[in-house]
């Protein structure tokens, strides 16, 4: 069980304002002349290769498709980080290992085979953003694991016991007790898979439904 402790704070003094600067400059070469390219070559391109309509939709489908992969990997990395922290066992081994070495594998070998899976066996699910969702939480769960069990592991079930013996149920203890003490890491969980999703290519092209660009697959 490991225990967090805050980070100690050095003074600067007169050397903050260079500190500052570094800073600022990092974002600038990170951040700033990426997207400054971007818009350039935005408004540098012709409107009829990128309409401007063409490219709302896709950012729309980006951020809906993303939003949605983020939230169940979210829903599926909880209970996987609650078995592996609390509850040892075989189980618990495979359940975090399995989706890691999902990860490993191409994203191309895991939209072929939902192609397969879903042409065989749920037609019905072919070509639509369900099958999509689950492609995205097989390729990225992972992502979500590593923050979730590592906060996991620092909330002591010891207090989601005292919250029961007060009348507490497990839910409730759960939610109103450890799931406050993660939610840092939720956070960083959903950022990790929606930034990897946003820009996932081969998975969408092959399993989006037909007439949905996102601005992987448009730009």
């Amino acid at each position: 069980q490991g225990a967090a402790r805050r980070a100690e704070q050095v003074q600067l003094g007169k050397w903050s304002f260079f500190g500052q600067l570094y800073c600022l400059a990092l974002a600038i070469i990170g951040s700033g002349i990426p997207l400054g390219m971007l818009v350039y070559w935005l408004v540098k391109g012709s409107s009829a290769a990128f309409p401007m309509a063409a490219i709302g939709e896709a950012l729309f489908a980006s951020l809906s498709l993303a939003l949605g992969g983020a939230a169940l990997c979210l829903v599926l990395a909880v209970p996987v980080g609650l078995l592996v922290v609390r509850y040892k066992g075989q189980l618990a081994i495979w359940a975090e290992r399995l989706p890691y070495l999902l990860h490993a594998l191409p994203g191309l070998v895991i939209a072929l085979a939902l192609v397969y899976f879903s042409l065989h066996y749920v037609p019905a699910l072919y070509q639509t953003s369900a099958l999509l969702l689950i492609a995205y939480a097989l390729l990225f769960l992972p992502l979500a694991q590593a923050p979730i069990r590592t906060a996991l592991n620092k909330a002591a079930p010891q207090l989601e016991e005292a919250a029961r013996t007060l009348g507490a149920s497990s839910f409730s203890a759960f939610c109103r007790v450890t799931l406050p003490i993660i939610f840092p890491a939720l956070g960083a969980a959903f950022a990790l898979v929606f930034l990897d999703a946003m820009k996932e290519l081969t998975a969408t092209l092959l399993l989006s439904p037909t007439g949905l660009n996102t601005l992987a697959t448009q730009v």
